[in-house]
């Protein structure tokens, strides 16, 4: 698990944000409201439930299958959002969920 320093400490270097969600209820309606602030958008899901995602594609720039939701806290995971300045909000609620 990645330490809140170290995450303040990557957070700080970036330039453009992109915000990620866990593939759940709430999840459109928050890629919405990123979309309308000019963000890009990522989101989490489970296999079989990509569909909402998919069809709303204006909505998520990218979508991320998993196997399984704990498998969003696997190294190469955390390493792609930092690659990709996900939002620091998001990083901190992965690593609390998994």
């Amino acid at each position: 698990m990645i330490k809140k320093s170290e995450i303040q400490k990557i957070v700080d270097s970036y330039d453009n944000l992109r915000i990620a969600v866990l593939g759940s209820h709430s999840a459109l309606e928050i890629m919405d409201g990123a979309k309308d602030e000019g963000l890009s958008t990522i989101v989490f899901c489970q296999k079989g439930r990509e569909t909402p995602y998919q069809r709303f594609d204006r909505i998520a720039d990218e979508i991320k299958i998993l196997k399984k939701f704990g498998d969003m806290s696997a190294a190469k995971n955390q390493k792609m959002l930092r690659d990709t300045n996900t939002k620091k909000e998001t990083i901190k609620r992965i690593n609390i969920i998994c």
